[in-house]
């Protein structure tokens, strides 16, 4: 598990998919997040959102595409956090080398899936289901 030094607390906004509204959430990541958002372990892909001053991701001025990848990586750091405090130790991804640690990429949409892990591309790729094409980035399962 990192250590209490190596995490920082934010909060970000997650899509409560039953009530059909953001709701604020605190999540711990190692380090402290980045525009993207990133972190040390995820990053999502082709998506430049900028924290607040407090390097929080919940201001009011974000776009749907942009509360979209804050969820997207919010829900994937929140399953992180959960399998890390259960096993008791870090995950480390299957290409991890070393010192050398390439994120898992959060990719927002792909045209031919629901939801997949790409283990070869390093990657999560959100798409849509249904015939009203839900957006699967935004599911929190």
């Amino acid at each position: 598990m990192p250590e209490a030094r190596d995490c920082c607390q934010m909060l970000i906004r997650l899509w409560d998919m039953n009530n059909q509204v953001w709701e604020t959430h605190q999540v711990e990541v190692p380090g402290k997040p980045k525009a993207g958002p990133r972190d040390a372990y995820l990053i999502v892909d082709g998506m430049h959102v900028e924290p607040d001053q407090d390097g929080n991701f919940i201001r009011d001025d974000y776009t749907d595409l942009e509360l979209d990848a804050v969820h997207a990586f919010a829900s994937a750091r929140l399953t992180i956090d959960l399998w890390e405090k259960t096993l008791g130790e870090k995950i480390r991804w299957a290409w991890w080398w070393g010192i050398w640690r390439p994120r898992l990429h959060i990719e927002m949409y792909d045209p031919f899936t629901s939801a997949s892990y790409r283990r070869e591309e390093r990657a999560i790729k959100f798409g849509s289901y249904g015939p009203d094409k839900r957006l699967t980035r935004r599911a929190l399962d």
